[in-house]
C-alpha cells in the first residue's frame, strides 16, 4: 500500500491514476490475477457474453471496430478482417485507445506498457508500426498512419473517425 501511496503523488499529472487505482482495487481484494489495462471503473460498461457477440458483428458492419481483450488470444475486430494482437500489441493499442485524441508520449506509453522494465529507443515506434499493419489489414483502409492511429508531437494519438470499442474481463 505504501507504493501505490507514493504512486498516487509521483503522478502528478494524473496521466497513470487509473492504472494506480486498478492495482489498489485488486490488493484491497486481494486479487491476484493479471492485470490488462483498462479505462477507469467510471467509463466501463458491463456486457454480457451474448453483447459481447453483437458487438464483434457492429465491427464486422463497419459501425466501430472493437480490441478483444477479454480471452488468452487478443484481437482487433474491423470491417475487413479480425488479426491477432501479441500481448504488448494489444495492451498499446488498448491504451491508445482509451486515450483517444489526446497524444501519448513515448515515455508515457513505456511507462504505461513496461511500467519500470528498461526499453530500447525504438520498442515503442517498432510496435506502433507492427500495429498500423494489422489495423490495415482488418479495416481494410491504408490511411491507418495518417488517419487512424497518427504520429503527434513526439508521441501517438488514436483518431479514428470511427467508433473503437475495448473489451475487456470484469
Amino acid at each position: 500500500m505504501e507504493f501505490i501511496e507514493e504512486a498516487l503523488k509521483l503522478d502528478e499529472k494524473q496521466e497513470l491514476f487509473w492504472f494506480i487505482q486498478l492495482y489498489n482495487d485488486r490488493m484491497k481484494r486481494r486479487n491476484s490475477e493479471h492485470i490488462l489495462l483498462k479505462e477507469n471503473d467510471s467509463n466501463r460498461k458491463m456486457v454480457s457474453l451474448r453483447e459481447v457477440d453483437s458487438i464483434k458483428e457492429e465491427a464486422i458492419d463497419g459501425k466501430c471496430v472493437v480490441l478483444d481483450l477479454t480471452t488468452s488470444d487478443y484481437y482487433f475486430y474491423g470491417i475487413n478482417d479480425a488479426v491477432k494482437l501479441e500481448q504488448k500489441q494489444a495492451e498499446m493499442l488498448g491504451y491508445l485507445i482509451d486515450h483517444q485524441m489526446r497524444t501519448c508520449s513515448k515515455s508515457g506509453i513505456e511507462k504505461a506498457i513496461w511500467l519500470n522494465q528498461g526499453v530500447g529507443k525504438t520498442t515503442v515506434r517498432r510496435y506502433i508500426s507492427a500495429i498500423r499493419v494489422k489495423l490495415t489489414q482488418a479495416m481494410g483502409r491504408n490511411d491507418i498512419s495518417e488517419n487512424i492511429l497518427v504520429t503527434a508531437n513526439g508521441g501517438y494519438v488514436w483518431r479514428a473517425d470511427i467508433v473503437a470499442k475495448v473489451l475487456r474481463k470484469g
